[in-house]
């Protein structure tokens, strides 16, 4: 969980958990599932962002939330992580 609007500065963020997730998870569903998990505020702004294995990050999904229903791992790669951002 990060609570500054910037995901590229990981010593911002506040909480780390593990969560299990199946490659078959939707976006909206690991999203929904993350922000239960650390108690995030009804209507925070929830944004998923992957840590890749060189430490750079990029954003999943659109936004626009085209891609709500798009399965994890069409975006993973080995050695990645989901990251949560709450606003």
């Amino acid at each position: 969980m990060c609570n500054n609007p910037d995901p590229l500065d990981p010593s911002k963020f506040g909480i780390s958990t593990i969560i299990p997730i199946l490659p078959n998870t939707s976006l909206r569903a690991i999203r929904l599932k993350l922000s239960k998990s650390l108690k995030a505020p009804r209507g925070a702004q929830a944004d998923l962002h992957m840590r890749m294995s060189d430490g750079g990050f990029t954003v999943l999904g659109s936004a626009d939330g085209s891609d709500e229903n798009k399965e994890i791992d069409w975006w993973l790669e080995e050695g990645s992580e989901v990251v949560l951002c709450l606003k």
